[in-house]
């Protein structure tokens, strides 16, 4: 899963908004604060101090706590917290502070964004920590009866609750797991706080929520004080709508590019996934992938190799999986080469364009754009001494790379291009110079010559594992075959499995494919060619799982190549 932090003024709010509806409007929170950015440095500009009070009258009312809230830890010890202000003081205190360079644990960042909220007095010993964290198979419940910035290690002395996948805790079981040091009086209630708390950590796919402290004043009131949150935002296709808009902050030290807005707006705007991340502006080495399985794959790879090769200016990462087209994937590149010319490097700098087999990308289509970008930025990538190896595979991706190779001997950019029968990251030591290139293959020959890759002999110490145990009697355990009179449709342009389905059909003595259609919502309806023998077929592809259906009735499988973006939305349309 996509872990990523929040701001705490959105977590706030979060609870601010459910916490009423998990508890049976037993807890809430009266205020989630206001966040206060760069932007009332500039009257000009949308956010501006009277903005801000005219929103929040309570900042006159009240005394307030005023902190950075960029994802720092120990903003306590590290001074940058304001208690018991008033409005003019804590307007002083951040405006001192804003775009203002701090080191906190060692990084230094800049404070842009800070967060205002009430004061809340109470005692010490009113004072509890809490924490849920997300692993495998279990959610976790942390809890200590002493809270604030002097709590020390948790991990070691707090109570500790599992609680398996799936399965839901009681307030009993909170109060006796966790709150036997807690005074009998709030046991009760800060059990069904907690077991609140926790219904909505999972319904809302937090990762990890801390709170420390958290004040129980009296008996009964709960208010949260200083909050970290962390969400799973692969589960936005679930609970966006609860979320609402939330930022996604970039880690305190790192700082938030507009280019990286740029591909945000425009993945906001297109089926595909374009993602861009940003590391270090100067550096040499430079990404452009096909799928986030890619850019691990790749980003691994470079780590040890830039370590011998002393490279010490690192990598930016873009990442662009699934169906783009060329104008997004122009858009895209624009911005990732103006970006690479915009600071020279003494020794050169690299642009690694990889791939292996994008489900959903039709590599020529896509390459269109490219190329239109290194046809405009021709002249800088020479001038900025830019190398250029490229390693694609996925549909179509021989006429992709005959187009790349063409316009990059028109251009004069000398970019090495290579195709599935060379490993995915082989280009990475050949671009560095640490071991011998390769030749680059021959793009002349048929539309989907099959890999040819040199195996290196190895023993195999791999015991072969033992057959399946025989399930227990009285549990059903049915493997249902694909018989000879069933038909499959295959969600997706995967040409290279349907046409291994039809070869395994022709050799298994089928008298007709496996296969009835196919599915891409990319593009319009259309045919496209198989071999069945020495015969060709041609198999329908339509642009709706409805529409499929409709015409195939004899299918009764369901070949599912969605990503996992996708997958959810592509099921709820077959059933």
């Amino acid at each position: 899963m996509s872990v990523k932090s929040i701001r705490e003024v959105e977590g706030k709010a979060l609870l601010k908004r459910w916490l009423p509806e998990f508890s049976n409007n037993a807890f809430g929170i009266d205020c989630a604060g206001c966040l206060v950015t760069p932007e009332v440095l500039d009257s000009t500009k949308g956010q501006t101090w009277d903005s801000l009070l005219e929103q929040n009258p309570w900042l006159k009312t009240t005394k307030l706590v005023a902190k950075p809230d960029q994802v720092i830890g120990g903003r306590g010890k590290a001074g940058l917290l304001a208690v018991n202000k008033t409005f003019n003081e804590v307007k002083a205190w951040i405006m001192e502070r804003m775009c203002k360079d701090v080191t906190v644990a060692g990084i230094t960042g800049q404070l842009t964004h800070f967060l205002i909220e009430p004061f809340v007095p109470h005692a010490q010993s009113e004072e509890f920590y809490v924490c849920m964290q997300s692993h495998r198979y279990k959610d976790e419940i942390f809890f200590y009866h002493e809270g604030g910035v002097d709590v020390g290690d948790v991990d070691s002395k707090a109570s500790k609750l599992a609680v398996p996948t799936g399965l839901d805790v009681s307030a009993d079981m909170i109060r006796s797991e966790l709150l036997s040091e807690v005074p009998p009086g709030k046991q009760q209630s800060l059990a069904l706080f907690i077991k609140a708390l926790f219904d909505l950590y999972k319904k809302l796919h937090f990762a990890y929520l801390e709170i420390n402290p958290i004040a129980m004043i009296g008996d009964s009131t709960i208010v949260p004080l200083d909050l970290v949150a962390k969400i799973d935002e692969t589960a936005a296709f679930l609970c966006a709508s609860m979320w609402g808009q939330l930022d996604w902050p970039s880690p305190f030290g790192r700082a938030a590019y507009p280019e990286e807005a740029l591909i945000r707006d425009l993945d906001g705007k297109t089926g595909a996934s374009l993602k861009l991340t940003i590391l270090n502006e100067r550096g040499r080495v430079w990404l452009m992938v096909a799928g986030g399985g890619a850019s691990v794959v790749y980003s691994d790879t470079w780590t040890p190799w830039q370590t011998m090769a002393l490279v010490t200016s690192w990598r930016t990462t873009g990442s662009t999986p699934g169906h783009q087209a060329p104008r997004e994937t122009y858009l895209y590149a624009k911005t990732l080469l103006s970006m690479m010319c915009r600071h020279k490097h003494p020794e050169g700098k690299f642009l690694i364009i990889g791939g292996g087999i994008a489900n959903f990308t039709d590599v020529a289509a896509t390459f269109t754009g490219l190329i239109k970008a290194l046809d405009q930025f021709a002249d800088q990538i020479k001038e900025n001494n830019i190398k250029i190896w490229c390693r694609r595979a996925g549909p179509n991706y021989l006429e992709g790379l005959k187009k790349l190779k063409v316009a990059s001997n028109k251009l004069g950019l000398g970019i090495k291009v290579y195709g599935p029968e060379t490993h995915i990251t082989a280009v990475v030591p050949m671009a560095l110079g640490l071991v011998p290139v390769i030749e680059e293959p021959d793009l002349s020959g048929g539309s989907a010559p099959p890999p040819v890759r040199k195996l290196i002999p190895v023993k195999n110490k791999v015991k072969v594992p033992k057959a399946q145990k025989v399930p227990p009697k009285g549990e059903k355990h049915t493997i249902l075959g694909f018989a000879k009179g069933e038909f499959a449709i295959v969600f997706g342009l995967q040409n290279r499995a349907v046409q291994g389905m039809l070869d395994f059909d022709f050799m298994c003595k089928r008298k007709t494919p496996s296969v009835s259609a196919m599915v891409f919502p990319f593009s319009g309806n259309h045919f496209v060619k198989f071999y069945w023998g020495t015969n060709e077929v041609m198999l329908p592809v339509y642009t709706s799982t409805k529409e499929a259906c409709a015409k195939h009735k004899d299918a009764s499988v369901f070949i599912n190549f969605a990503s996992f973006r996708s997958v959810y939305e592509t099921w709820l349309q077959l059933v």
